[in-house]
């Protein structure tokens, strides 16, 4: 018989149960609740002054069964930490069930008699066991991953294994479904457990998204505003048309899409600093160095022609809009893998035009450039909202002056003949926006931000 822990046996730390881990008894019924508090009751006054009889009185049990709760309470969960008042839930199993009957044996035996088979089974041969976890971590294949990991595969491989080891009389064999089910609830727990299952189960990305935060973080680039500035772009799909004036009279060309390219300010700030519109299939170099071109023009509102639709107060880019700031030229690029992003406008003109470096993410991490893909997810949220509620009034987008001859050229070859002015305010707290924190940079410290010199 086991020896039972008693208040002078209890180790110390353990005695003070203001630390012992809780839980909610809401869900419990009226009388589970009531014999729940008295028990938690009378174990507090157990270890407050050692008494058994004056705590089993306040339980409202014998003093061997609150001796025995209390054990429970002390024993360890699969989280590190003991059981402590959750022991005291009704039907709680504080023990992993293990079978001590023999396995069973004959042909055709049913599902009564076979509980914790499958575990012992397992752990009378561990080599059968290995095998199996080997090819769960494979997907069900018996050299390397597996890029369709199906449960049956290590199913059909696990009765093979068993038939080498065991006869047709022995378990699981002589079962009639061959421990199927106890093979897909032991795969089902092993993928739980091992964090090397997620990529040949769930794919690369599930594995990279299990590692976002665990690496060494870098030290932070951007320390005043502009410092670092990120740039991507973003497909938004419709059906629509756009309107082109000329001499001739307006035509009609038809589109399916938008792209928005945005750079965004990474600092303190998190400001869209440039953009630029695009209708053409992919986008090219050209639409890139516009946006970052915009960086450096003063901003001025433009005329819109859509009705209900105005700009905000206070609303606008940073140059032009912030007083004294012009020529905004940021000592860092940030940009993803994109194919447009290496051409040599880019690479070399554009970084030598603006005087700052280039640095391209990883392949698929998008959390390199959360910025941008944080204001683009909230555009797209944004757009969406505006586009269901005035779906029935926006019928076109306005053109500014250029010759028609050359804008069907351009629509036809997919370049860009339109400036379309998309006037989103991002949510952001009443007391800070964006603008706000580049005026407060520049007037409480304007000495520690100097204009970066053109380079030709």
């Amino acid at each position: 018989m086991k020896t039972r822990i008693t208040f002078r046996t209890c180790p110390f730390h353990s005695r003070d149960v203001d630390v012992w881990p809780v839980c909610d008894v809401t869900l419990l019924t009226e009388n589970e609740r009531e014999i729940f508090h008295r028990k938690a009751k009378g174990i507090r006054r157990y270890l407050e002054d050692g008494s058994l009889k004056s705590a089993a009185r306040i339980a409202r049990c014998s003093g061997s069964t609150l001796l025995d709760s209390f054990n429970r309470c002390l024993k360890i969960a699969g989280d590190g930490r003991i059981f402590g008042f959750r022991a005291l839930l009704p039907h709680l199993r504080t023990k992993k069930y293990v079978r001590n009957k023999a396995l069973p044996r004959g042909r055709a035996i049913g599902a009564s008699g076979s509980s914790g088979a499958f575990d012992a089974f397992l752990a009378e041969h561990p080599e059968l066991h290995q095998e199996l976890d080997r090819r769960i971590e494979r997907g069900g294949s018996e050299k390397g991953g597996s890029a369709h990991p199906q449960s049956f595969k290590i199913f059909d491989g696990f009765v093979q294994l068993c038939r080498c080891y065991v006869g047709p009389d022995c378990y699981p064999l002589n079962s009639r479904s061959k421990g199927r089910r106890s093979v897909e609830r032991y795969i089902k727990a092993y993928r739980e457990r091992h964090l090397s299952c997620v990529e040949t189960w769930y794919g690369a990305d599930a594995a990279q998204r299990l590692r976002l935060g665990t690496g060494h973080k870098s030290f932070h680039l951007g320390e005043a505003p502009f410092d670092v500035v990120g740039f991507d772009a973003h497909k938004i799909h419709c059906v629509g048309t756009i309107d082109v004036p000329g001499p001739a009279g307006r035509q009609t060309i038809p589109i399916e899409r938008i792209w928005v390219c945005v750079a965004v300010d990474s600092g303190c700030s998190k400001a869209v600093v440039g953009y630029s519109i695009g209708i053409c299939t992919e986008i090219n170099a050209a639409h890139v160095e516009l946006a970052i071109k915009n960086c450096l023009t003063e901003w001025a509102p433009l005329k819109l022609t859509v009705q209900d639709v105005s700009y905000k107060v206070g609303a606008g880019l940073p140059v032009g809009t912030v007083p004294g700031l012009s020529a905004c030229r940021f000592a860092c690029l940030t940009m993803d893998n994109a194919a447009q992003h290496f051409a040599n406008r880019i690479v070399d003109s554009m970084r030598r035009a603006m005087g700052c470096t280039i640095r391209w993410g990883q392949v698929g991490a998008w959390w390199r450039n959360s910025e941008v893909e944080r204001f683009l997810r909230h555009l797209r949220e944004v757009a969406s909202k505006a586009f269901r509620h005035r779906l029935d009034r926006i019928s076109m987008i306005h053109c500014e002056a250029m010759p028609l001859k050359t804008r069907l050229l351009n629509a036809s070859s997919g370049k860009k003949c339109c400036s379309v002015s998309m006037c989103v305010s991002r949510t952001t707290t009443p007391r800070r926006t964006q603008l706000s924190a580049d005026r407060n940079h520049w007037t409480c410290s304007p000495s520690t931000f100097p204009l970066r010199a053109e380079h030709s």
